[in-house]
């Protein structure tokens, strides 16, 4: 086969917002069973981290306006999912 292959996991941003919000308390809840928590600075490093790597070391760079919104909506996932592990090791007390 040659040629581009395009695939589009997401038919719009309000598709992509709320997968994210899904996936993000699957993987908190994960974490929290394993006995992972989450600090501050998971919230204030770890996003951050995530935009830097996706798009200067993977290059999302190069994808223009679109490769800029999905490496931010990347770090936003990685600050979700910490800030509802954070809020699940609250609820318990």
């Amino acid at each position: 086969m040659s040629g581009d292959l395009e695939h589009y996991s997401y038919r719009d941003l309000s598709h992509h917002l709320a997968r994210i919000n899904e996936y993000t308390t699957i993987m908190a809840r994960e974490y929290k069973a394993k006995g992972r928590r989450s600090g501050l600075a998971d919230l204030i490093f770890r996003p951050p981290w995530t935009f830097f790597k996706k798009y200067l070391l993977q290059r999302g760079i190069l994808d223009g306006s679109a490769g800029f919104v999905i490496c931010v909506l990347a770090s936003y996932y990685v600050f979700l999912k910490y800030a509802k592990l954070r809020e699940f090791g609250r609820a318990d007390g």
